[in-house]
């Protein structure tokens, strides 16, 4: 394989990913949030109207501002939002290209980079209007340009990626180890501190006075912290297991739940080895920045997956890493003169991911535009409902997008302590609780008993509407 192939390769698989963009998007949730966030900063209200009742937490700014320049011109088009990830998947693609003929041979980058654009991960993960795909463009672009010396560059991406996400922060910490105690280069470290405590500054503006997120969550529930980190420690491992062999058909299934198992047991040993390993090239002066990134943002990814979600919801969160991942995979084949084995070892995925591709071609998780029964829910909340009505339901944010009506979740409907769900119904003005008959049916058996609940709408097997008056 050669460099002039590869923009064919890429301009095959970008097409078949193009075709496959589906015009709709599953209920999720944060989707939702970001584009109201965008949709505010078009219409210059405040950055968290509109997402629920009560103060959320807030997301940073940089993929609403991304994506708000594709909502002005197409409207909420949900392929023409999607296709920023196909566009920023590809680009981090050819950044970390330039970044791994580094450390290994082109070719060996080549195939790297040519299992990554027939991931079968992205495949699917490229229908949600999430923050993920951009995010690891910034990183890895902004990689590119510190190993490259472009300061302005750095700074700008550097900037951007912090916007985006806070776990960006975890370049700058690792920029800053590299550029102070390995490289000794100033000027590119106070350019990394300085990038970095602007965008985070901003962050620190527009996030002020919101509910506390999951960082401070950790710190004030320290025993509880300790506890979660034992719990899911294996969690980081699996779920880069995830994104480089999704569990989505028969086959990789099995080879999927074989590896988990196996991650479980040596997670404990991969952390250590990590620890010593940074620790023992530290001391050596001979880290590089890219080991550094990986080092800290594993740590922080460590941190993060005590919040107890599966690996399969966790993978995207791996993204910036997995292409350093096959390069270490490269890296020790190139050490131990086992260089067919690796390349073999890849292409192996590659061809797994290629079979998941076939299977998974007309995949569609769209529930939002597809089902009808959420077209006339929709459909009926904005036009039997005011403004000031609110209401509770599982996805609130999601509803308040396609309707323009703000609610609160059905979690503060189920709490043991009926004073909590009184006071948020109070507080909140809730006028209507919408339920599923299936998922909801102990709240639908004890509202239909309740003299304060009437049921004003029902959708047979779908939906069922309660109004409230005065508890």
């Amino acid at each position: 394989m050669s460099i002039k192939q590869l923009p064919f390769l890429f301009t095959l698989l970008i097409a078949v990913n193009l075709f496959t963009l589906k015009d709709g998007h599953n209920w999720g949730g944060d989707w939702g949030q970001y584009v109201i966030h965008a949709q505010n900063l078009l219409l210059g209200e405040p950055y968290n109207n509109g997402i629920m009742i009560e103060k959320a937490v807030v997301y940073p700014p940089g993929f609403p501002l991304l994506i708000a320049p594709v909502l002005k011109t197409f409207g909420l088009n949900f392929k023409a939002l999607k296709c920023i990830n196909i566009a920023a998947w590809y680009l981090s693609i050819l950044f970390l290209f330039f970044i791994l003929k580094r450390y290994i041979t082109r070719s060996q980058a080549l195939l790297c980079a040519l299992f990554l654009s027939a991931s079968s991960f992205f495949f699917v993960f490229k229908q949600n209007i999430l923050s993920d795909i951009p995010f690891t463009l910034f990183l890895i672009a902004a990689l590119w340009a510190l190993e490259s010396k472009l300061l302005l560059p750095s700074m700008l991406l550097i900037f951007t990626a912090i916007l985006t996400r806070s776990a960006a922060s975890a370049l700058c910490i690792a920029g800053l180890i590299y550029f102070i105690f390995i490289h000794r280069n100033w000027r590119m470290a106070l350019g990394v501190l300085g990038s970095s405590l602007a965008a985070l500054t901003i962050q620190t503006l527009i996030l002020k006075e919101v509910h506390p997120g999951f960082w401070q969550q950790l710190i004030t529930h320290p025993k509880d912290t300790l506890l979660h980190l034992a719990q899911n420690a294996s969690t980081v491992w699996q779920s880069m297991a995830w994104t480089l062999l999704p569990g989505e058909t028969p086959l990789t299934s099995i080879i999927f739940t074989g590896l988990e198992g196996l991650l479980i047991i040596l997670s404990p040993i991969i952390y250590l080895g990590l620890a010593y390993l940074f620790i023992r090239r530290f001391l050596n002066k001979s880290l590089t920045l890219v080991e550094a990134f990986c080092f800290i943002y594993t740590g922080m990814l460590f941190i993060w997956a005590s919040n107890g979600d599966s690996p399969q919801n966790f993978a995207r969160y791996t993204l910036p890493l997995i292409g350093f991942i096959l390069m270490l995979l490269m890296q020790c084949a190139n050490h131990f003169k086992k260089i067919n084995l690796a390349q073999y070892f890849i292409v192996g995925l590659l061809c797994l991911n290629l079979i998941n591709i076939t299977l998974l071609f007309n995949f569609n998780d769209d529930e939002v535009v597809n089902y009808p029964s959420n077209k006339r829910l929709f459909a009926w909340i904005k036009t039997n409902t005011n403004p000031d009505d609110h209401y509770m339901t599982w996805e609130p944010r999601t509803v308040a997008v396609m309707t323009g009506r703000v609610g609160t979740s059905l979690m503060w409907f189920n709490v043991a302590d009926p004073s909590i769900r009184q006071h948020m119904m109070r507080t909140g003005k809730i006028r209507y609780i919408i339920l599923n008959p299936i998922g909801d049916k102990a709240s639908l058996d004890y509202l239909s008993q309740q003299p304060w609940a009437q049921q004003i709408y029902e959708d047979k097997g779908f939906y069922t509407i309660f109004q409230l008056r005065n508890e």
